[in-house]
């Protein structure tokens, strides 16, 4: 998945909720939240404004200025599965065998 494609999974089908909630669950602060309704708002300001900055990203950026930062986010992502990938794979994989 390059640059663009990513960033129109986030704003066009639903890949800011899979974000949002993949981050939200890792900060202590929101899992502190009692309120399954505070929490609900704070999931969709988030999901929101993911896709909001997305969209702008795509939309007010100029498209050479994301051309250039393009390999970058290939290096970012690329580390990003292996490592979570990777770690998914050695859970299940030690749990496997034991």
């Amino acid at each position: 998945m390059n640059l663009f494609q990513w960033l129109a999974w986030i704003f066009q089908s639903g890949g800011s909720v899979i974000l949002s909630s993949w981050i939200l669950e890792r900060v202590p602060q929101y899992q502190n939240i009692p309120d399954p309704e505070v929490k609900k708002y704070w999931f969709w300001a988030i999901s929101t404004g993911l896709s909001a900055i997305a969209y702008a990203a795509v939309t007010y950026i100029p498209m050479s200025l994301l051309e250039a930062v393009a390999p970058y986010f290939g290096f970012a992502y690329g580390t990003f599965a292996v490592i979570f990938l990777g770690t998914a794979f050695h859970f299940f994989d030690k749990s496997s065998k034991g």
